[in-house]
Order: C-alpha cells, then structure tokens, then sequence
C-alpha cells in the first residue's frame, strides 16, 4: 500500500482531486495520521479532510503520478 502526503486548500483543489480519484478502479482513501480514514473519492469526505492539519492519500496501488498536483 503507498501512502503520499498531500494537501487540498480550495474547493477546486478538492473538485480536481475527487474527479481524478474517480477514474481509478481501485479503492483509494485519505486518512490523517491519526486514525481517521475517509474515501478519497468522496467530496463530502474530501471537503471534512480540510480541516486536517496533515492528509495522507492511500492506495493498493502506486498511484503516485496521479498525486503530483497534489504531493507535499
């Protein structure tokens, strides 16, 4: 499993983010560190993960590329 710091600021970060998760076949999940995980492609979960102070996208997958626009 890879597990890549990013960060998400606006809206539109988190609209381009949910829509380039949707295209992935498999499941990929944002967690803060501390134990809460949430779908990463899921707005709703993607927006509550704003308020984080560290977001870690996770994945079965290297899926790294796709993470560029995002990885801190």
């Amino acid at each position: 499993m890879t597990r890549t710091q990013i960060r998400l600021d606006t809206l539109s970060d988190v609209n381009k983010f949910v829509e380039v998760m949707c295209q992935l076949d498999e499941p990929v999940w944002l967690e803060d560190g501390g134990g809460i995980k949430v779908s990463a492609k899921s707005m709703l979960a993607c927006l509550y993960s704003l308020e984080w102070s560290r977001i870690y996208c996770m994945c079965d997958r290297d899926i790294n590329t796709y993470l560029m626009p995002w990885a801190v």
